[in-house]
């Protein structure tokens, strides 16, 4: 069984969830890796993995239905979430609950690899064409810059809610006034396949670790 998820749940739900597939097949010849979503399809389509759980924003849904009709994929929404925009204390707008985007994109963005497309780099760039990207892939630290610097990131609600420094006073969780920036989660899957048994337990446990949560929408 080979899995591929976006970062955003990663560490999360489909952690939790592999681990309690691995207890119950503990020869289970498995593999769990992080991609981003658009590599996921590809890696779908070439049998490198056997499911995808991607985060699709609104702004690049179109793009995915195309390439999901085009390699017969199926979508399976777990559920829907909302990026807000995150800063650190050094960062002139700590103080405030709601902001624009222009006033978010004065700031140098912060982001991963992982996360960046041309739909969302194309988006930002319309509300400051000189905006400085900064790219960390290292969780521990893409965390310490953003607290020790006036850099900016976004993340989805779910992400935000599990994460220590985003639950205390390091950094200060922004809603943007003037801008709607949404996701779906889910998983990606062949339509003329059928799922093993391993696979089938392993979107179930996905769903009972996801309503476990909790999350205060």
């Amino acid at each position: 069984l080979s899995v591929g998820s976006v970062y955003y749940v990663f560490q999360t739900i489909v952690m939790d969830a592999f681990l309690e597939l691995r207890d119950r097949y503990p020869d289970m010849v498995a593999s769990l890796r992080e991609e981003n979503s658009y590599n996921m399809v590809e890696m779908l389509v070439n049998k490198e993995i056997d499911l995808g759980i991607v985060m699709i924003s609104n702004l690049e849904e179109m793009s995915f239905q195309q390439a999901f009709e085009k390699y017969n994929l199926q979508f399976y929404k777990l559920f829907e979430d909302e990026f807000h925009f995150v800063v650190g204390k050094k960062n002139p707008l700590y103080g405030r609950e709601v902001a624009t985007m222009e006033e978010m994109l004065q700031y140098p963005f912060l982001t991963r690899r992982k996360m960046m497309n041309e739909f969302n780099e194309s988006m930002l760039l319309r509300y400051n064409k000189d905006l400085q990207f900064i790219q960390i892939d290292d969780s521990e630290s893409f965390f310490n810059y953003l607290v020790n610097s006036q850099a900016v990131s976004v993340m989805p609600k779910c992400t935000l809610w599990k994460n220590s420094h985003a639950l205390g006073d390091e950094l200060r969780v922004i809603q943007l006034k003037d801008f709607k920036w949404t996701a779906k989660l889910g998983w990606i899957f062949p339509k003329d396949e059928q799922y093993s048994i391993e696979l089938e337990e392993f979107v179930e446990l996905l769903e009972e670790k996801y309503m476990s949560l909790n999350i205060p929408w």
